[in-house]
């Protein structure tokens, strides 16, 4: 017997789990309240709160999942940490999972370990995997209540569901879709589905109304190989673990030399603030800084996914906080964008994602809505929503263009492009246009501008195995339309949406990335050069659960305009 056939035994001998991927179902939406908890095993969770949940790759050659699957140790622990990064940033929960490396164990308490199955079914006997990846969770009798271990499994031959008579061999690969290699299967997305099971004890959601596991209409990893989590998968998961934002905690520092930043301190008053996702932007060039955030439950039976949009001064502390009830919001984060207070007619804009049909559990769409504020952000005025325009998930971003006088919103619209929405501001003669870029991306773009022709740049993830920076200049003409210029690339790994601002002190753009939800990294590009070069860590601690930081600048004496950045730290 192999020692992956021992495995299996052994998983199953003592209680095994087995799911796998299977294809997505067209369902028409059903209820709009999610009722069920569609789970493996009862009810249970694999691990307490605020655990810290280490995952390993083996390399036993026998079960080495790199030779399962032909991909070399960097994209292969790249697929990894973009998985876990979706569900520790997306998830909302209060448990945070981590990628160590390699490992020759086949199993380790208390994490989960994942293997590979490359047996060929020209082998005697045969071997053909029912599905492309499997997973294991295992519990000992001794210790009925807790988890011990976990296993993912990813197989080099399965039957196909179109023809499950057959065996074929799985094609990976760590990128979303590519005309170029079609039926090959996403990685990270495959990842993230099984990451679900062994990990959140979620079953596949494609049953009858009624049962425990029943379908009610949403787009979740749990039904295929996705990368994004719905609303539905986010409240499922912090129904087992409990929701975040009671412990989260706001944070802020500024730089304090050319290429170091101050230790971050947490922001005075902000312990009232309990943030579920991380903020969209912060205002630009201001003496007052506004601040949005997804206001979280400390019980998900509230709508644990987000269910409160919050907006707030700060001045040394908050001041004027407010927040609006808004059940069929998507959970996303919000973002702020302000003209300067040197403005005729000082303006912020806090701009958001409602979900489309009034419920959040059907549709992983939002209507892109905001409000605006000429007292910076201590009251805004009522809704304007543009019913025209649709984002997906992972949250959109605003900027404001002192060029055209008017706000730019990112955002990706259902098929990954990039789109750039021109909202004049008050009294400007700027025409709105929603304008269509040639790029696409995995997550919002970021947006900052000088205020000159042409002075915008837009940075986001690009589509390839590691989702580099890319980023692309361009600007607003009269009539709105945003015009691109010259777009650059830079082996830079992005997990998220980038933040980016422009520090006219030094006329240099600034930004910020995330890496592994443990450490934010700055860079900044010089006048005249299309590098970006490093700053300085803003904040790294491996043992950390961080969310994405955001750059702003602020009218601050006795350094005015020097870059800040304000990030969550849960637990």
């Amino acid at each position: 017997m192999t020692t992956m056939r021992r495995l299996r035994a052994r998983s199953a001998r003592i209680m095994a789990a087995v799911a796998f991927i299977l294809c997505v179902l067209t369902v028409q939406p059903a209820s709009a309240l999610l009722l069920n908890t569609c789970k493996l095993f009862n009810n249970g969770t694999w691990f307490p709160a605020k655990a810290r949940v280490d995952v390993w790759i083996t390399n036993v050659n026998s079960a080495d999942p790199l030779l399962a699957t032909n991909l070399s140790q960097a994209d292969f622990g790249t697929a990894v940490t973009r998985a876990l990064y979706i569900w520790n940033e997306s998830g909302g929960t209060n448990i945070k999972l981590r990628y160590r490396g390699v490992t020759s164990l086949l199993a380790i308490d208390g994490a989960v370990v994942i293997s590979g199955d490359r047996t060929s079914p020209l082998t005697n006997p045969p071997t053909c995997a029912a599905g492309p990846a499997f997973t294991y969770p295992e519990f000992f009798a001794q210790f009925p209540s807790s988890w011990r271990r976990g296993f993912l499994v990813v197989n080099k031959f399965y039957h196909p569901p179109s023809n499950p008579s057959s065996c074929t061999q799985a094609v990976w690969q760590v990128v979303e879709s590519s005309p170029f290699c079609p039926g090959c299967i996403d990685l990270v997305g495959a990842l993230v589905h099984e990451f679900g099971h062994v990990i959140y004890n979620m079953d596949h959601p494609t049953l009858p109304a009624g049962t425990d596991c029943e379908d009610i209409g949403q787009q979740s990893v749990m039904k295929g190989g996705a990368r994004r989590l719905s609303n539905w998968d986010m409240e499922i998961a912090q129904r087992r673990y409990g929701v975040r934002s009671s412990s989260g905690q706001i944070l802020k520092t500024r730089m304090a030399t050319g290429t170091s930043w101050r230790t971050p301190s947490r922001a005075t008053n902000t312990t009232s603030a309990t943030p579920l996702f991380r903020m969209g932007s912060l205002s630009q060039v201001s003496s007052i800084r506004v601040l949005s955030w997804v206001q979280g439950g400390t019980s998900p039976s509230n709508g644990g996914a987000g269910s409160t949009y919050g907006t707030a001064q700060y001045i040394g502390g908050f001041q004027g906080q407010q927040g609006w009830a808004s059940g069929d919001l998507l959970g996303r984060p919000p973002a702020i964008a302000s003209k300067p207070d040197s403005s005729v007619v000082p303006e912020t804009m806090v701009v958001y994602e409602r979900s489309i049909g009034g419920s959040y559990y059907t549709n992983e769409n939002g209507t892109i809505c905001y409000r605006r504020s000429t007292n910076h952000g201590f009251t805004f005025s009522t809704e304007t929503c543009l019913t025209a325009e649709y984002t997906r998930q992972y949250g959109l971003t605003v900027t404001y263009d002192g060029w055209s006088d008017s706000f730019l919103i990112g955002y990706l619209r259902n098929d990954n492009r990039v789109m750039i929405i021109t909202v004049p501001a008050t009294g400007s003669s700027t025409l709105p246009f929603t304008t269509l870029l040639a790029a696409s991306s995995y997550y919002a773009p970021s947006i900052a501008c000088v205020g000159l022709p042409g002075g915008c740049i837009i940075a986001y993830s690009g589509i390839d195995a590691n989702s580099v920076l890319t980023w692309t200049w361009g600007g607003v003409g009269a009539s709105g339309q945003f015009a691109v210029s010259t777009t650059y690339t830079q082996g830079i790994v992005l997990m998220d949406t980038p933040s980016i601002v422009w520090v006219g002190t030094d006329s240099t753009f600034r930004l910020a990335q995330t890496s592994a939800n443990n450490a934010i990294y700055s860079y900044k590009l010089p006048p005249g050069t299309n590098t970006w070069v490093g700053t300085g860590d803003i904040y790294n601690s491996p043992l950390s659960q961080i969310s994405t930081g955001v750059l702003g600048t602020r009218n601050f004496s006795p350094d005015p305009f020097r870059p800040e950045a304000w990030f969550l730290k849960f637990w």
